[in-house]
């Protein structure tokens, strides 16, 4: 098996409840040559006496502490200080199985990325088709087989440490809303093979006081929604069923900026405005590659019927609950 030293980078904000497990699921890894990075992000609980109690007691624990910057920041620094051959993500109110690193290891070659399943409870997220795809001719496939828009985020995958210091990758501190899939976007670029294997050793738990479960801004959300629609209109991508993947994809995101950040905004001009932007930014291909419902959305914004557009997204919402 590989002997590659592993760094582990562990952000830690306010999660004193789920440390423990958090943490001795990484220590009791079969594969023993990592290091453990936990940082402290400002906690105001105490997250960081605990963690610090790990340092003392095992010599692969490092812990920082620092003012809280948000994750983005966190996760950067953990990078700078890396010194693995590989980097892999945890979140602190998540763990994993104990052969989580050696099934990664088993594959771990030229620089790829490698990617595993998540687990949620007693089920498998998503439903991926396992196999080796090459960036450069199998992109769309890599996409459209495995919903990766919607599986991007850092965990359950192995970075190579060389790819994110070569191509400067880090975590964009601006976006307090996509950051994840952002990176994970862009190491992309960076790789000529990803890899997913048929394995599932990480365990995700719902939190419900996690940045995933928050209402964002409008600001947030819309900053996020430039970021993916300009990384992938430089693509110049040409298959339909690519682009109807990526345009819905990205509707999503349309679609939440007017549900978290302007149907609750009592603020009409602030709202118009916002509305305005998205307006502004929407091109033909949003009309093109969309579900009917999702045409209504862009036909209402490009002809600024504002009022009639948010009252629709109202009632949809409502149904939503009902079926909930």
């Amino acid at each position: 098996m590989n002997k590659s030293l592993i760094s582990i980078i562990v952000p830690v904000y306010n999660c004193a409840p789920f440390l423990d497990e958090c943490i001795n699921s990484v220590l009791k890894q079969t594969y023993p040559n990592f290091e453990l990075i936990l940082i402290n992000d400002g906690s105001t609980d105490n997250s960081l006496e605990i963690i610090t109690q790990y340092e003392k007691s095992d010599q692969r624990v490092n812990v920082i502490t620092k003012e809280n910057s948000g994750v983005s920041d966190t996760r950067n620094l953990g990078i700078s200080l890396a010194k693995g051959s590989y980097i892999c993500f945890i979140d602190a109110d998540d763990w994993v199985e104990s052969d989580y690193l050696s099934s990664f290891l088993k594959y771990a070659e030229n620089d790829k990325l490698i990617i595993q399943h998540i687990k949620r409870g007693s089920s498998i997220v998503g439903n991926f088709k396992y196999g080796i795809y090459h960036t450069k001719t199998d992109y769309n496939k890599l996409f459209l087989n495995n919903q990766l828009l919607y599986h991007g985020g850092p965990v359950s995958k192995l970075f190579s440490r060389n790819i994110i210091i070569q191509n400067k990758i880090l975590f964009n501190p601006k976006l307090s809303y996509g950051e994840d899939l952002m990176f994970f976007l862009h190491y992309l670029d960076g790789v000529d093979e990803v890899e997913i294997i048929d394995s599932c050793s990480y365990n995700y738990r719902y939190n419900s006081n996690s940045l995933s479960t928050k209402k964002h801004t409008f600001d947030s959300l819309f900053s996020f929604f430039l970021e993916i629609n300009g990384f992938f209109t430089h693509k110049n991508i040409k298959e339909n069923n690519f682009k109807k993947y990526i345009f819905s994809s990205i509707s999503d995101v349309v679609e939440t900026s007017i549900d978290h950040g302007i149907i609750d905004d009592d603020n009409i001009k602030k709202r118009k405005e916002n509305l305005n932007l998205l307006r502004n930014e929407l091109n033909i291909s949003y009309l093109k590659f969309n579900k009917p419902f999702r045409k209504l959305t862009y036909i209402l914004l490009k002809t600024k019927q504002y009022k009639l557009l948010v009252y629709l997204r109202k009632k949809v919402n409502a149904l939503k609950s009902k079926s909930h």
